[in-house]
């Protein structure tokens, strides 16, 4: 009888579906001991105060996040290496840090961030000595 059901199964295309469901599930535990976790916090390197929404990621990769109010941040699932992790927040100079991340285990990056002017591009105004409308002037408006 069982002999029957199995053969039914993989006739009506059940069976290769298990197989896949199988072969996935193997996939998604093989990708998952690859990653590991990084962690830190982002603060003023002058007054120790926690930096909320700072943008922190992992260079070359599509990990990225934002601090919360305490400054802290957060990645599950990086990939396993030697890694490059920036900080930037603006009116901050933006801070990086290399970092290995082992597979199952907890790498740390903490930033200091120091206060930066930030530099505008020069503004240049002109005008006419005398009243033009607008769709006769050959500028954008």
């Amino acid at each position: 009888m069982t002999r029957n059901w199995l053969a039914v199964s993989l006739r009506n295309g059940a069976g290769g579906l298990c197989l896949a469901l199988m072969a996935g599930f193997a996939f998604a535990s093989a990708a998952e001991a690859q990653t590991g976790t990084v962690t830190g916090q982002v603060t003023d390197a002058a007054s120790g105060r926690p930096l909320e929404s700072a943008q922190v990621y992992i260079e070359g990769t599509a990990l990225g996040t934002l601090t919360n109010s305490s400054g802290q941040y957060l990645f599950v699932n990086a990939p396993a290496g030697e890694h490059t992790v920036i900080a930037e927040l603006v009116g901050y100079r933006a801070g990086s840090q290399t970092v290995t991340v082992t597979a199952g285990e907890t790498s740390r990056a903490d930033f200091g961030l120091t206060v930066t002017a930030i530099a505008l591009d020069q503004i240049v105004v002109t005008g006419t000595g005398v009243a033009t409308e607008k769709k006769r002037l050959g500028n954008s408006i």
